[in-house]
C-alpha cells in the first residue's frame, strides 16, 4: 500500500487570492507544470480535496514551486515560488509639468556651471553672441 499524504501535502483550491499564494499544482490559471512530465493527479474525497503525485519519485507527492521542475507556462512565477499573475504592478508615479520644470532648471544650472569652466577662447565668444538672439 502507498503511503497516506500529509495534511501539508494535500491541496486546496485557492478561493479568491487577495495575497500573493505559492505556485501550486490547482493553478487558477492552468499555467503550473511539471518539465519531466511526471504530474498525476488523484482524487482523495469528495470535499475538493486533490493530491497531485509525482511519478518521478516513487510514493512521492508534488511539492509544488519547491521544486525544481515546477514551471509556469505564463512565465509568472517569481524566484521565491509566489504566483506573478496575481500581485499588482507598482504604481506609477503621475508626470507633473512643474516637477519636469524643475528637472530642466537643475540640468541647465549644472550645464552653465561645466560651460564657464570648459568653454574658452573663440567658442566662448561666439556662445555669448548666440545667446543675445
Amino acid at each position: 500500500m502507498s503511503q497516506k499524504p500529509i495534511k501539508d501535502q494535500l491541496v486546496k483550491k485557492p478561493a479568491k487570492a487577495k495575497k500573493p499564494f505559492k505556485c501550486n499544482p490547482i493553478c487558477k490559471f492552468g499555467h503550473f507544470r511539471c518539465a519531466q512530465n511526471h504530474l498525476g493527479r488523484k482524487f482523495k474525497n469528495n470535499k475538493g480535496w486533490f493530491v497531485f503525485e509525482c511519478r518521478y519519485v516513487e510514493d512521492g507527492y508534488c511539492e509544488g514551486s519547491s521544486c525544481k521542475y515546477a514551471i509556469c507556462q505564463a512565465r509568472k512565477m517569481k524566484t521565491d515560488g509566489t504566483c506573478g499573475m496575481i500581485t499588482k504592478p507598482k504604481p506609477q508615479k503621475d508626470w507633473d509639468e512643474e516637477d519636469e520644470d524643475i528637472e530642466e532648471e537643475q540640468d541647465l544650472s549644472k550645464w552653465q556651471k561645466k560651460s564657464n569652466v570648459r568653454i574658452q577662447d573663440r567658442a566662448f565668444k561666439k556662445f555669448k553672441k548666440f545667446e543675445k538672439y
